[in-house]
């Protein structure tokens, strides 16, 4: 196959892009819907799939480095396709399994693109490369959710109407929802053939131009033994820089949290698809303008701009969420997601569209900066930095999804649940600063690289004599 006349590392780049557009298309809307359609089990899977995640990232760095970037990410892009799949006919222990499995998944396939955007990038192209992935990439909340929706709203005028809930009665729990459904199946149906679609286009991905790009270093071709290499992404986590950076990492899943879960659970489910597009809409303009900026402006800005965009996201979630909860109060025992809301005026939403398109401004600018950071500062240890990277925004999403039951109530949120969610967001964002902050004056400013760890080499005759060895006549290409 050729470049269709593009440079290859370029190709590449979008090659990747799309993949990660359709696979994700499949699993940003099941992840946006889960706790809408399938109730508490909804956010149970996807504290086991972050749970998992957060583990497996310590080991991604091997098995990427093993199987290449191209194949990595083609095998553990069904590994999400399984998990969307599984979704299609509910049954609980499957479900719970497959969530495990796409956490595992998911490692790797951070992992394998970590390594290969670094490879592919120089440090004049770098933080465009990474903005246009992520502006393009999460592009994947809008088809998505769009078409469902559409799905959603038929399979809602067909449903037969509940019974009018007692004056004042408690919400009911959420219950799991088991076996097939004849409003939901057919979404997941559709979502799995375009999980499956996207983890088939990695295989369209050619050899890396290393002379326009960054050349894989010696740990990317050759990784010690699985223990070895695990300790070696453990004591990277440990160093200074890395330990000023972890706050800003985690972020990123405080940050998915909110807007994939407490921000979205007080629409009705057929609101839900369009507001969360306006995300996907935000991300694909800061992608293409965020990146030139980054390259040209430096980290700071980048840094600055995100945290301008989640403050507007957090005033606007705030009021549209008291605007939502005092229009429900005239319906007893009735919270925001529910079904009487979805009479709610059309204008109740503006606020919710409007903080979307905030939140997928800073999730650009702030995605970006990470990886800006942690391919041009970590270059020789890519692989373990960006492993690193999706481990700590799991373990911080995991922790969000796993207390959102808590936080919320019956779906939905009061006042003072959300005010709770946004004083949590807020807090860390300042952590945030500070650590990068810290960042910038021990390093960044004095143009010294941050330290990394120096695990005893292993031998090229060890190598030679391991299964997984790499001669010195192979390249390190994709395969």
């Amino acid at each position: 196959l050729k470049s269709f006349g593009l440079p290859r590392n370029f190709y590449n780049l979008m090659v990747m892009t799309v993949s990660f557009l359709l696979v994700f298309t499949a699993f940003q809307t099941a992840q946006v819907f889960g706790g809408k359609l399938l109730g508490d089990l909804g956010s149970y899977s996807l504290g086991t799939v972050y749970g998992v995640f957060s583990v497996a990232g310590f080991a991604a760095p091997y098995a990427a480095a093993i199987l290449k970037p191209k194949k990595a990410m083609f095998l553990a892009g069904l590994g999400y396709t399984i998990y969307v799949a599984s979704l299609v006919y509910v049954i609980v222990p499957v479900v719970i399994l497959c969530s495990a499995i796409i956490g595992a998944s998911a490692a790797v396939l951070w992992c394998g693109q970590g390594t290969l955007i670094t490879q592919l990038t120089n440090a004049g192209n770098r933080a465009f490369f990474a903005s246009l992935f992520w502006g393009i990439f999460n592009l994947s909340v809008v088809p998505g959710n769009v078409t469902s929706h559409f799905l959603l709203e038929a399979s809602d005028k067909n449903a037969p109407s509940p019974p009018p809930p007692a004056p004042a009665a408690p919400a009911a729990p959420v219950d799991l929802v088991p076996g097939w459904s004849h409003q939901d199946s057919p979404l997941f149906i559709l979502l799995t053939i375009v999980s499956a679609v996207g983890s088939c286009c990695f295989l369209l991905l050619q050899a890396v131009d290393y002379s326009k790009g960054t050349p894989a270093s010696r740990d990317d071709e050759r990784q010690p033994p699985l223990l070895q290499s695990v300790k070696k992404t453990f004591l990277l986590l440990l160093t200074p820089g890395m330990l000023m950076l972890t706050p800003l990492l985690s972020l990123t899943g405080i940050e998915l949290t909110f807007w994939a879960s407490w921000l979205t659970r007080q629409m009705y489910k057929t609101v839900l698809g369009l507001v969360i597009s306006v995300f996907g809409i935000a991300e694909l303009i800061g992608g293409l303008t965020l990146g030139k900026v980054g390259d040209q402006m430096g980290p700071s800005v980048l840094l600055g701009i995100g945290m301008f965009a989640a403050t507007c996201g957090m005033v606007l979630g705030w009021w549209g969420n008291s605007q939502l909860v005092e229009y429900c109060q005239d319906f007893p025992g009735i919270l925001p997601s529910k079904g009487a809301c979805k009479q709610a005026p059309a204008y109740y939403y503006v606020p919710f569209g409007a903080a979307a398109g905030f939140w997928g401004i800073f999730d650009c600018s702030i995605q970006t900066l990470c990886q800006l950071l942690l391919s041009s500062e970590y270059q020789s240890e890519s692989s373990a930095a960006f492993a690193l990277f999706r481990t700590v925004q799991a373990m911080s999403a995991m922790l969000g999804f796993l207390i959102s039951p808590v936080l919320g109530n019956a779906g939905g949120s009061t006042k003072a649940q959300f005010v709770v969610e946004i004083l949590i967001c807020a807090s860390w964002c300042v952590v945030s600063v500070i650590g990068y902050v810290c960042f910038y004056v021990i390093y960044l400013r004095r143009n010294v690289r941050p330290p990394v760890p120096h695990v005893k080499e292993i031998s090229d005759d060890i190598f030679q004599r391991q299964s997984y060895h790499t001669t010195k006549t192979d390249t390190p290409d994709l395969p």
